[in-house]
């Protein structure tokens, strides 16, 4: 995990009551130590290991990242599309609504915009 995505992770956690900013930074301040040591150490896998997050809530945490990364990826697909005369604006909304509403129906990451789009 990047420092972007580890701070997403983080801004997720401590939003979801997860974290404290304070155990954010120590989290942050620990993986940056075993990246100096030649390692690459998921936020969460850190968090765990501390007993700083339970599996659950470091699983439910990811879900919601890998969702946000979905939802910004498909924006700015939709956003080319619609420049470049591929698509209408309604059709990116209405793809990116049936996208939010099968992950809050099955709380699982959802097909991509390019797949609803498809289908």
């Amino acid at each position: 995990m990047d420092t972007g995505s580890g701070r997403l992770f983080g801004t997720i956690a401590i939003a979801a009551g997860y974290l404290t900013e304070a155990k954010l930074k120590t989290l942050l301040e620990a993986q940056a130590e075993e990246r100096k040591a030649g390692l690459s150490v998921p936020l969460g896998e850190l968090a765990r290991e501390r007993r700083i997050m339970t599996a659950e809530q470091v699983q439910r945490t990811m879900l919601v990242q890998e969702f946000t990364l979905l939802r910004e990826s498909g924006r700015r697909l939709g956003a080319r599309a619609v420049k470049a005369g591929f698509l209408k604006e309604e059709q990116v909304a209405r793809a990116l609504e049936e996208q939010r509403k099968e992950y809050q129906a099955k709380s699982h990451v959802p097909a991509s915009i390019e797949e609803v789009l498809l289908a």
